[in-house]
């Protein structure tokens, strides 16, 4: 079984930008995962239609921390596991 991860990207980074200089708040650096929907599983395909209830499953045990993907760091160039 194949299937893709999916990064979203915010649609207006300037926006959140003005916003958070407005509420003077501190930017951090964003994190994208599955529960904040910052990434996703690709579901489409007709080869994954079989395999669409284990993706289900699967994306909710990574939700839950029932599976360590571990962690990126954008400076160290490899993954991490934390």
């Amino acid at each position: 079984m194949a299937a893709s991860a999916i990064k979203q990207i915010p649609s207006d980074p300037y926006v959140e930008l003005k916003r958070a200089i407005a509420s003077g708040t501190a930017i951090e650096t964003p994190v994208f995962n599955l529960a904040n929907q910052g990434v996703g599983l690709a579901t489409s395909g007709a080869h994954l239609e079989p395999h669409l209830g284990t993706l289900a499953d699967l994306r909710n045990e990574i939700i839950d921390g029932q599976i360590d993907l571990g962690t990126w760091e954008p400076n160290a160039g490899v993954n991490t596991r934390r």
